[in-house]
Parts: structure tokens; C-alpha cells; sequence
């Protein structure tokens, strides 16, 4: 379950869901509005039937796939709620459905340059281009600017500037420029091929379309390392990503027993945002590999000189004082009927060892270049 923060300024719209009305706040996707309802499950697996919710919140797994408006397998993590829209969790497989008007149907054929990804590096070289004077188009799948980093920038109902933290409000400054540079950005683009002869593949609103382009720039950043561990698909196991980005968009923060499992800086960042917010955790399961430290010694000195061990100890100092932490997970399980529960792991290599309950359990297991286009 997800609550909202109270001091969240986002005027309400009115949906259904499976034809009951909810009250869904404007900037929220489908899937945000569906975890803030209480939806569990949002779909079921077509092949066995197994229960399935969101899970990346970034559309990369396909678990959020809803029919919208009678539009079946959308994505519900990419799709802004609006006035009216009629949304239905899948029981079954549901054919896709094709779109009618697209912001696709306007664009030029050629371009000068074509940037995918509208996050920090995509709005850097878009600014470049723009002023440079190039004819410049920027695709990307999310609903605004911002990528992961400073997701939902100019829309986030976070008015609480220390809650999100300082670098976050840094991206404010790059969107404007953004905003004037002269390129054309185009939200909720999918591009699902890039060919030697520089063509790209992009659908938009139920519409695809062949653009050319002198010059493209892949800047998809990164995405959260895949974690699969046993039960990973039972409803209330997400990524830490994922609840990172329902904060930054929507306001919502997880109730009642949560566990975050994993290890690396975003898992610390989020407890500590998330804490600033109001939040609680019931632990964290930490699986760093301490047998690795050997290896980063060669980087000690650099990493010293910069101000990420200063900043970094500090944020894992603040959150340690308010969770448990348990360090030396070497093993980890989700457990339930329907949903998770139950969290299972290990210290060491003795077996399942220790159990705890749970109602949400988000993970992270850090990140990779999202290179799939490359």
C-alpha cells in the first residue's frame, strides 16, 4: 500500500477502475494512481494466470500492463491519468490496440539531429544542437523531462525542497534551458529501432512512423540492474527505482512493513528521501559483497578527493540512526500467497536462517547503461 503526502498541491481527477470511481491526482501515471488505490494484483500472467503488479515504474518489465480506455496492454506506468479514464486490471491476454491521433503525425520526415532520451545527457546535447541552430528532436518515453534523476522536475508535487535534496533541485536550471533551446520534444515515444542507414523506428499514441536523422544521440542512461530472486514477481515486491519515482511524481511513500533488500548508493538515498518525507522501514537486508573491497583499492585515492565519500557517509549515517540494518545477506527469498509477506535470507551460507513479514519489499541491486538501442 502507498499513501500520499499531505502537503501535495496536485488538483484530484476522477477515474475508474474496474468500473469503480476513484479519485487519482493530475501527474500521476495509471500505475501511480493504481498503487494509490490499493490495486493488487493489476493483471495476471497470461500463461499461468499468476498474479502480477508494478514493479521498475520506468517501462522496462512490462508488469503494469492494463487496459485504458478500452485499449488493452498499456503500459500504466508511461500513461498520464486523465478526466474520465476508464481503466481495467487484465485477467487475460489482451489484444494491443491502435491509436487514432499521435504527436507523431506532425513531425518532419529528416531531421538534423534526432536525441533519444530527454534525461540529463539527452537535454544536454539537445541544448547544443538547438542553439547551435540544428534541427533537433528529442523522443522519450516518459511523460516529461527529466530522465530517472530528475524525474517529474517541473511537475513533482514534492514542494518540501529538503525531502528530494539539493541535487535534485539542480536539474531545474538545465530543464529551462532546455526550454528555450529550439528543440522539439516528444513525450511518451517509444523508438524501437535505430538502423546504420541513421532511420529510427518510433511509435507515439498508437502511431509509428520511419524518421531519418543526420546525426543521432542515444542518451538512455541507465536502467536498475534486473534482481530476480525467488517470489520477485508477487504483487508488493518492487524496485527501489520504482518507489523513487511514485515519490518524485506522485508523492506517495509505501506503508506499513517495509523492507528494503540490495545494496548500492540509490538504496541509501531513497531510504534517506524517503525518511525526510515521513516514511518508515521496518530494515534494510544489506547484500553488499565486502569480499570485493580488495579490488576498489587501486581507486581509493581518487575516490577520496572527490566529494562523494563525504556526502556518501553522511546520508548512510542519517539513515542508519533511524532503520535496522542488517549487513551480510548473502541470500534473499519473497514468500506469499497472492502477494508477499514474507521475506527469507541468510547471513553467511547457513540456509534460510531468518524470516521476516512484510507488506512491500523493494529492491535494488545497483545499475547498468541502458544500451538496448545501442
Amino acid at each position: 500500500m502507498f499513501r500520499r503526502l499531505l502537503d501535495t498541491p496536485q488538483r484530484a481527477v476522477t477515474v475508474t477502475i474496474d468500473g469503480c470511481t476513484v479519485e487519482a491526482r493530475l501527474g500521476d501515471s495509471v500505475a501511480a494512481a493504481l498503487l494509490a488505490a490499493g490495486t493488487r494484483p493489476t493483471r495476471a500472467s497470461p500463461v499461468g494466470g499468476a498474479p502480477r503488479a508494478p514493479y521498475c515504474m520506468m517501462g522496462v518489465c512490462f508488469e503494469c500492463l492494463v487496459t485504458i480506455d478500452g485499449v488493452g496492454n498499456r503500459q500504466s506506468c508511461l500513461i498520464p491519468v486523465a478526466e474520465g479514464m476508464a481503466i481495467e486490471t487484465q485477467a487475460e491476454r489482451r489484444e494491443a490496440g491502435g491509436g487514432t491521433v499521435s504527436a507523431l503525425d506532425a513531425l518532419a520526415q529528416a531531421w538534423d539531429v534526432i536525441v533519444i532520451g530527454a534525461g540529463p545527457a539527452g537535454m544536454a546535447a539537445a541544448i547544443v544542437t538547438g542553439n547551435a541552430g540544428l534541427s533537433t528532436l528529442v523522443l522519450d518515453e516518459n511523460m516529461g523531462v527529466g530522465g530517472q534523476v530528475w524525474r517529474s522536475i517541473t511537475t513533482t508535487p514534492v514542494l518540501n525542497r529538503p525531502v528530494l535534496g539539493p541535487d535534485y533541485w539542480k536539474g531545474r536550471d538545465i530543464v529551462a534551458a532546455f526550454a528555450e533551446c529550439g528543440a522539439l520534444h516528444v513525450p511518451g515515444a517509444t523508438v524501437w529501432s535505430v538502423s546504420t542507414e541513421r532511420e529510427i523506428g518510433v511509435s507515439c499514441g498508437g502511431v509509428s512512423r520511419l524518421l531519418t536523422a543526420r546525426r543521432i544521440i542515444i542518451a538512455t542512461g541507465a536502467m536498475e540492474r534486473p534482481f530476480p530472486i525467488p517470489g520477485w514477481t508477487l504483487p508488493g515486491v518492487m524496485t527501489i527505482g520504482g518507489a523513487q519515482t511514485v515519490l518524485k511524481a506522485s508523492g506517495l511513500l509505501p506503508t506499513g512493513r517495509v523492507v528494503l533488500a540490495g545494496c548500492g548508493p540509490l538504496l541509501w538515498l531513497y531510504a534517506d528521501q524517503a525518511l525526510r518525507a515521513g516514511g518508515q522501514f521496518q530494515a534494510i537486508l544489506d547484500t553488499t559483497d565486502t569480499t570485493t573491497r580488495a579490488q576498489a583499492l587501486r581507486h581509493a585515492w581518487a575516490f577520496a578527493r572527490s566529494p562523494y565519500p563525504a556526502k556518501g557517509l553522511a546520508l548512510m549515517a542519517r539513515v542508519r540512526r533511524k532503520v535496522r540494518v542488517v549487513t551480510g545477506v548473502t541470500t534473499l527469498a519473497a514468500d506469499g500467497s497472492g502477494k508477499v509477506d514474507t521475506v527469507l535470507f541468510r547471513r553467511g551460507h547457513a540456509g534460510f536462517g531468518e524470516r521476516m513479514p512484510v507488506d512491500t519489499l523493494l529492491l535494488h541491486q545497483g545499475v547498468v547503461p541502458h544500451t538496448n538501442l545501442a
